[in-house]
Order: C-alpha cells, then structure tokens, then sequence
C-alpha cells in the first residue's frame, strides 16, 4: 500500500509522520518478539 494513503487513512498530515509511527512499531514488535524467543528458551 502507498504511504500517501495509509497517511490519509490514519490523518496524518505528511508521509514522514506515518513514517516515523511504523518505525517505532516495528522496532518495539520486534524487541518484544525477541523477548517472547528468549523466554521460550529459557535464556539460552
């Protein structure tokens, strides 16, 4: 999907807002996602 959209979709008035939210997302899913591993393995 075009950034332009889920910007207007959102109502985010730049591109570089939505940016900036999905970075941020992405970033704290994955540490989280990591945490989630790590505990399952017991801290191997």
């Amino acid at each position: 999907m075009l950034m332009r959209v889920v910007a207007e979709q959102m109502g985010h008035s730049s591109t570089g807002i939505t940016e900036q939210t999905s970075i941020h997302v992405t970033a704290r899913l994955q540490a989280e996602a990591g945490a989630a591993v790590e505990r399952a393995l017991g801290g191997i």
